[in-house]
């Protein structure tokens, strides 16, 4: 095992840090997301252990006005209504209604909500049902998908209605360009996107093995998409001058893109680095020189970037264990991270590294500033199995509860390993498709190899596996796999038998892991692969001390609580040291402070961890 040591990250640009209204205790997580545009004004959400705020912050002043729990006022009411499709300056909203004189018929009203009062812009001449609606960047175009697959802009400033129907137009990720010029729509059949011109109906194929979404330029000229031909998640681009179809690579360095959007014709890309999986960045591009930079660092993937009409780049950033909205403005070339809750800084008794296995295997390793003599080692494996761990706070919440159980873990001496198994996301496309058809055993492999390392490089005493979701199947099944090396597991809403779970839920997505479900007229087909997946198959060879710690939330609707219920007893009723912990109130993401910190504790008192501090 090596080590790349990164103890904290460096920002590229000048950073303007606002704190504003402090409205939530110190030290609690904090979680941000844009839930609105309007205009220069954001609706800012948090949501944490702690409960949710709401804030309107200003993106000129950079001023944040509180509203507690309730939602802010941002847009005016139209018959009872904040929340309609509105467009991405803020200056219209469109509401739908049936046509109580013609049935079957409706009824759609333009109206100019850039003000605090409603005004009647348009009735369109438009009367059929709709999937969807979408306003150009530029909000002078409105883009309304019909039912019946065709596609109708209307002009807003020329009130003028033009039909289109593209071949095939009920192709899904549909995407107008700024200007209502082109639209764009994946076609899973031939494996690519296919591109109308919206005046010409002259249509661009473009071949794409990954259904997502064509983002274009403001100008137009560009198109870009994400693929994956070279092993890895990232993008492509396209100059559709004169029709063009010819694509190249955007970034030469081998990485994984998780979100991009055009602002002000440069192109802006969420992705980690080539030489740090965990260090995610907000990338900008420039088409015209193929100039490349870094603008911010630290950035969250738990939510999209997003204009701010033409004032700013929207996007956030994990600071501690918060993660707060950010603005960019291009030409200042400045990020502006606006702050209205206290922060909340990530323990600094823990030293932090990125760490390499063998097989691609990754993780970050937390390490005591002051370990015990003999410390314990707890192996975190995340959810999914697509997921990444993080190098400090998670970019989901989901997760960042957990980061935080993780902290306090180390805080009392121990070692954590947060490990990225096989079939993890954020590494290239083989190490995340490994795991199909080979479940329960390449990523317990993985998880194996990876611990028997680490114990051998630090004076270990005792170890822990604990995860959630798939982590929470993970953990057990690598404990009864190779239990001589492992004290326990702690699994939080996991999964312990595959082919009782697809037998009852046969509509699971896991099942094409399994080359799909069990054939019951003839066994040998697949279920080889369902037992050897199976945690119960192998419990009864589990010796008795091995501590197995079982954690689930009563209102799971993920995976059915029956799978954790159903396994105790089967441990219990064969002698084996299970524990049973039923959160209250939860589904499958542990929300709630005293949930949290019933969780924790349970973890201290089972596994006698006396320095564990849990409130």
């Amino acid at each position: 095992m090596y080590k790349l040591k990164i103890y904290s990250s460096v920002l590229f640009i000048p950073v303007a840090f606002l704190a504003l209204t402090q409205a939530t205790e110190a030290a609690e997580i904090q979680y941000g997301h844009i839930d609105e545009v309007h205009g220069s004004e954001l609706h800012i959400q948090y949501k944490g252990p702690g409960g949710q705020q709401n804030f309107i912050c200003d993106v000129l002043s950079f001023q944040c006005e509180a509203f507690g729990t309730s939602t802010p006022p941002l847009y005016p009411e139209i018959n009872g209504k904040r929340k309609y499709p509105n467009s991405p300056h803020g200056n219209y909203g469109i509401i739908e209604e049936a046509d109580e004189e013609i049935e079957g018929s409706f009824k759609y009203t333009l109206y100019d909500v850039s003000g605090r009062e409603a005004v009647v812009k348009a009735v369109l001449p438009y009367s059929k049902a709709t999937n969807a609606y979408k306003f150009s960047w530029d909000d002078q175009h409105l883009v309304i998908f019909g039912t019946d697959g065709t596609v109708t802009t209307y002009d807003i400033l020329a009130k003028t209605m033009t039909e289109i129907t593209p071949e095939q137009s009920s192709f899904p990720f549909k995407s107008p360009s700024p200007h209502a010029k082109y639209l764009a729509a994946y076609n899973y059949v031939d494996e690519g996107h296919k591109i109308w011109d919206t005046k010409t109906g002259a249509v661009i194929n473009i071949e794409s093995s990954t259904p997502n979404f064509v983002e274009f330029s403001q100008s137009e000229r560009y198109a870009v998409w994400v693929d994956d031909p070279s092993g890895y998640q990232t993008l492509y681009l396209a100059d559709l001058y004169g029709g063009k179809q010819f694509a190249r690579r955007v970034f030469k360095d081998d990485f994984t893109v998780e979100d991009y959007l055009w602002f002000k014709d440069k192109l802006y890309a969420v992705g980690n680095t080539k030489d740090n999986p965990y260090r995610w960045v907000l990338y900008q591009y420039d088409p015209e020189t193929e100039q490349q930079k870094i603008v911010s660092e630290n950035i969250s993937y738990g939510d999209y970037i997003r204009p701010v009409g033409d004032y700013a780049l929207s996007f956030l950033v994990i600071e501690g264990k918060n993660s707060n909205a950010a603005l960019y403005n291009a030409e200042q070339d400045q990020v502006h991270v606006i702050k209205p809750v206290p922060d909340s800084p990530a323990s600094a008794a823990i030293n932090r590294s990125v760490v390499a296995f063998d097989d691609g295997v990754m993780g970050v390793l937390y390490e005591p500033k002051e370990p015990d003599r003999r410390p314990d080692l707890f192996v975190w494996l995340h959810g999914g199995p697509m997921r990444q761990t993080s190098f400090g706070y998670h970019s989901y919440l989901s997760y960042a509860v957990y980061d935080e159980l993780l902290e306090r873990l180390v805080e009392s001496g121990a070692y954590v390993l947060k490990l990225d198994y096989p079939g993890s996301f954020g590494h290239g496309s083989e190490f995340k498709d490994q795991l199909s058809t080979r479940l329960g055993k390449i990523d317990v492999k993985g998880v194996i190899d990876a611990t028997e390392k680490a114990k051998d490089d630090y004076d270990i005493d005792d170890v822990y596996l604990i995860g959630n979701s798939y982590g929470g199947y993970l953990g057990p099944k690598a404990l009864v796999k190779k239990e001589r090396l492992f004290n326990g597991a702690i699994a939080i809403n996991g999964v312990f038998d595959w082919f009782d779970l697809l037998e009852r839920i046969p509509s699971s997505p896991f099942k094409t892991h399994f080359n799909g479900l069990v054939n019951l007229e003839d066994l040998q087909e697949n279920f080889d692969m369902y037992e050897e997946a199976s945690v119960v198959k192998d419990l009864p060879k589990l010796g008795r001390l091995k501590q197995m710690l079982l954690i689930y939330g009563e209102d799971d609707r993920t995976v059915p609580i029956w799978q954790t219920k159903e396994f105790f007893y089967q441990a219990k009723t064969l002698g084996k040291s299970a524990s049973l912990l039923k959160l209250e109130g939860e589904g499958h993401i542990v929300r709630g402070r005293d949930n949290l910190n019933l969780m924790c504790q349970f973890i201290a008192d089972k596994l006698l961890i006396k320095d564990l501090e849990c409130s």
